[in-house]
């Protein structure tokens, strides 16, 4: 489900918006040259603001929300960490991917020509209405619907409201 997602949202991105989007997904070992960044995943989907140099790397989630108690507890658990071990905790890794690009910025030149010039502001791009969204709500990864940026444009992540 995750590819079709992504593709889907890159094309949303290609028509509806004025910002510049990278077709490919980008892993960041390859940027770096590194093998031990590996760790760090890929970048899903990179949209970028020429104008305004904002970095938008978007993690694309296609989950179902979940149904139930049991199901909540597990979607809380992957995106969190389960019983204070954050080791494998999603949300944690997508912070640290978003860190890690902005000690990195002079390894986005293949991208722009004057990267650390940018801003980086990474959010999760959620097809689906999650539980998580609700308690990650003071994470510096925001979470956004995909079914709200298509109603409201692009401008719900190049100017979200303040916190």
């Amino acid at each position: 489900k995750g590819t079709p997602f992504r593709n889907e949202a890159k094309n949303w991105f290609r028509k509806n918006s004025k910002l510049e989007v990278i077709e490919h997904e980008i892993p960041i070992y390859k940027l770096s040259g590194n093998e031990k960044d590996r760790e760090f995943g890929d970048i899903d989907l990179l949209v970028i603001d020429t104008v305004n140099k904002v970095f938008y790397p978007i993690e694309c989630k296609h989950k179902s929300g979940a149904r139930n108690i049991l199901e909540m507890k597990r979607e809380m658990d992957d995106f969190f960490g389960r019983d204070g071990k954050t080791k494998d905790a999603k949300l944690l890794k997508h912070e640290k991917r978003d860190a890690w690009i902005k000690n990195n910025l002079p390894l986005m030149k293949s991208f722009v020509n004057d990267p650390e010039s940018y801003r980086v502001r990474s959010l999760l791009l959620s097809a689906e209405e999650i539980a998580i969204g609700f308690l990650a709500k003071d994470s510096e990864m925001p979470i956004v619907l995909f079914n709200q940026l298509k109603l409201k444009g692009d401008s719900i992540i190049t100017n979200p409201p303040a916190k």
